[in-house]
């Protein structure tokens, strides 16, 4: 079988977002994936479950640090400027949290 069969429709778990897509990324644990799209960035569970979003986070370049600790976005008609957050801290007001930890 080529690698690339698996790549069909009917093996798609989910889609998430709407519009263009600028950004995507997973967390660490793969139980959560990033976006940022059209509508601006979103925080879905990996079935396609919206958790959260926010509309003008940035100009839609997103970055996600290796070790999942940090997102960074470029800010709209901020020429040179990132805004920088702790990833942890960002997504707890989704509401998404096991234990004392943020997966």
């Amino acid at each position: 079988m080529e690698a690339t069969g698996r790549l069909r429709t009917e093996d798609e778990l989910a889609k998430v977002g709407k519009g263009y897509t600028n950004f995507t990324a997973f967390n660490e644990s793969g139980t959560l994936v990033f976006t940022y799209t059209s509508d601006g960035f979103g925080v879905w569970d990996s079935s396609g479950k919206k958790y959260c979003s926010a509309s003008d986070t940035g100009n839609g370049t997103v970055a996600l640090s290796p070790n999942g600790r940090w997102l960074a976005a470029g800010i709209v008609n901020g020429a040179n400027s990132i805004s920088v957050w702790n990833l942890q801290t960002a997504i707890a007001t989704c509401g998404i949290v096991s234990g004392n930890k943020i997966q």
